[in-house]
């Protein structure tokens, strides 16, 4: 419908020119690339975030590992089995099972909250990709390492370090005697250190990069790509971008 002054038909016109609908359009390319650059930005400041808090949890898991060992003369045990680890309960049953804590029986935290409360309690690594799952953790003889799966989120695959690897490998271990658990036993005969880490082979997980006998952090884990052993790098270093390769870790040293 035309007014007296013909409007309507140059309201038409507007919208039905080609400058009409490239102007509409490029108003949707701005909306569109306003959000992408805020869901990018909240992503990175998430990321950062988690970041600082893996850090904190891992200084206080470090504190609480030492004092354990001061009142124990050891380092809390270590667990694989999916029924005894903390957290490892509600995996589902293709994600490999990381080293971890060991819960005891009736599923208590036995080791750095109970009896004595060295941590209140176990965090929460907020870059798992299954809730309620705490940072991996594997000890030897006279040392720990602890990490996180970083902002790549790797655990359904095992971590960059490879966390379920390793842990049967007979020239360090021992079938356990305990008939009510099927486990294996570190065996902490020093001289059976010194051959299995002279002989170690790569590519077979976190107990093969990192051991307390060599001066840690190691040249090996700290050395980022290890393509040579067909995998990423091993440790997650924020300036090759928020979301690269590695995990996050904290050792004995």
């Amino acid at each position: 419908m035309q007014g007296p002054d013909g409007q309507a038909d140059k309201v038409n016109l507007r919208l039905q020119s080609p400058l009409g609908f490239f102007g509409a359009g490029l108003v949707v390319l701005l909306v569109i690339a306003f959000l992408f650059a805020l869901h990018t930005r909240y992503t990175e400041a998430t990321i950062r975030r988690n970041n600082s808090r893996v850090h904190a949890d891992l200084r206080a898991f470090a504190t609480a590992l030492e004092s354990y060992y001061v009142d124990c003369s050891q380092y809390p045990v270590m667990t694989m089995q999916r029924n005894l680890g903390y957290g490892t309960q509600r995996l589902p049953k293709d994600i490999p099972v990381s080293r971890t804590f060991r819960l005891d029986i009736d599923m208590r935290a036995m080791t750095l909250t109970t009896p004595i409360a060295y941590l209140v309690s176990y965090p929460h690594d907020p870059f798992a990709t299954y809730r309620g799952t705490t940072y991996s953790y594997f000890n030897d003889r006279s040392g720990w390492i602890l990490g996180s799966w970083g902002p790549d989120r790797d655990q359904a695959t095992g971590g960059d370090l490879q966390w379920q690897r390793g842990e049967q490998d007979t020239t360090l271990y021992n079938k356990s005697e305990n008939p009510n658990h099927e486990e294996w036993v570190l065996d902490r005969t020093p001289q059976r250190f010194r051959n299995y880490f002279e002989n170690r082979l790569p590519g077979q997980g976190v107990a093969n990069v990192y051991n307390s006998w060599e001066s840690q952090p190691s040249e090996l884990l700290l050395g980022g790509d290890h393509a040579q052993y067909g995998e990423g790098a091993f440790t997650f270093d924020p300036t090759n971008g928020l979301r690269s390769q590695g995990d996050i870790w904290r050792v004995k040293n």
